[in-house]
């Protein structure tokens, strides 16, 4: 802690040497909301917005946002807000979300885990996810994606949902996918794929050789959209190579080369069997994201090993504690007005602000946070677009729809 403590005095200029939250000089940001923003000598700008939990059982509400509503596609953080429906309440705070796909046919498909209203938008990978349950507790904890597809023969695969695919690898696709991107250059690098095999980057959504089958309820069980601890029954339709969106109320399911050689025949009309399950179970979570990693575990750093970790970038995180929820910043990448900080400042920045837990969120040009309605940060480069995002609401009185 001698380390931690002599970083921030030696560099804070406005609040001083602190230990704890509370001797920040929080600003109100209205009922419920206070932020700070303050400069280091290094120098490093640092924004928080803090949301009191109790208003989560009176008039706040959190929610994950997807940009241009598909999974395929990237926009700034506030043209997400401008797409909430006014009934669901007003934006009062926000702050990017997950990693993301850069490149390719998937391009601003989330790294990880993302429940969108209820639905399984991406499934679970990386060291954690953040979500909201039931009872308005928040969580960070490792989450592991169960989505599988039985076949006849009572075999059963992993699937992913809604991402490229590599040849060993089977995903489903959903129409919140949204339109692919027309990819023709050739992949040069590749990445860890969350269904376990290498799939290009800036490529095609799977490699050549596979197939495509489109998915058709079968029966009258539960459909589209896709939740978390349903199980769906489904046949297939059609057979293809290659498809570019999928059609409204119903799924796609594509195969890599190597796993469709070990299948069971798959034919028209063909019944399979989804299960949407998860470690720990997330039924009934209506809003939750991430990869992390968990930054900050019970008023401690959690030890990080990311790649990028020790290096100043511009940094997001998420904290909590019994009476707060923080949405932080740090900018960075700019010379002589702020240069970035390492992951494992970030976490001693919110340990400071008073977190007993805090995960990870995209950083670099992704940085962005907001305050009824307007960025308080300084972005890299001015806006940038990112995937989703984690926004709270303040739910409308009687009063502010009458006067609509």
């Amino acid at each position: 802690m001698r380390r931690r403590m002599a970083w921030w005095s030696a560099a804070v200029l406005v609040t001083g040497p602190f230990a704890h939250g509370e001797e920040f000089s929080w600003q109100d940001g209205g009922s419920g909301l206070a932020m700070i923003r303050f400069t280091n000598s290094v120098p490093v700008i640092f924004t928080a917005v803090r949301v009191e939990l109790d208003h989560f059982n009176k008039d706040f509400s959190l929610i994950t946002t997807l940009a241009s509503n598909t999974v395929a596609g990237t926009e700034p953080l506030a043209n997400q807000l401008k797409r909430l429906p006014k009934e669901s309440g007003t934006p009062v705070a926000a702050i990017n979300g997950d990693f993301f796909m850069m490149s390719g046919a998937a391009k601003g498909d989330p790294r990880g885990l993302h429940i969108l209203n209820g639905e399984l938008v991406s499934v679970a990978a990386g060291p954690a996810a953040f979500w909201q349950d039931k009872h308005g507790q928040l969580h960070g904890e490792p989450v592991s994606s169960k989505l599988t597809v039985t076949w006849p023969n009572r075999e059963t695969d992993l699937a992913g949902l809604n991402e490229e695919l590599g040849t060993n690898s089977m995903v489903l696709f959903t129409p919140r996918m949204g339109a692919l991107y027309n990819v023709t250059n050739t992949p040069s690098s590749n990445r860890r794929g969350r269904t376990g095999s290498l799939i290009p980057k800036g490529g095609p959504i799977r490699p050549p050789g596979g197939r495509e089958w489109v998915l058709e309820p079968a029966g009258s069980g539960p459909w589209l959209p896709l939740r978390i601890g349903h199980t769906y029954h489904a046949r297939t339709a059609a057979s293809f190579d290659g498809f570019t969106n999928v059609p409204p109320g119903k799924m796609i399911m594509s195969v890599g080369s190597n796993l469709l050689a070990r299948l069971p025949e798959i034919t028209n009309g063909t019944a399979i069997t989804i299960s949407t399950a998860t470690e720990p179970d997330l039924t009934g979570i209506q809003s939750g994201l991430g990869t992390g990693p968990m930054l900050v575990r019970e008023g401690k750093p959690y030890e990080v090993t990311a790649r990028m970790s020790e290096q100043p970038h511009p940094r997001a995180a998420l904290g909590w504690n019994g009476k707060h929820l923080y949405l932080a910043v740090a900018d960075g990448r700019q010379k002589q007005i702020s240069v970035g900080i390492r992951l494992s400042e970030m976490a001693d920045f919110m340990i400071a602000l008073g977190c007993d837990e805090a995960i990870d969120l995209d950083g670099g040009q992704s940085t962005t946070l907001m305050l009824n309605g307007a960025v308080i940060n300084q972005p890299t480069n001015g806006r940038h677009d990112v995937a989703n995002g984690i926004v709270i609401l303040r739910q409308r009185s009687g009063d502010e729809d009458a006067n609509d």
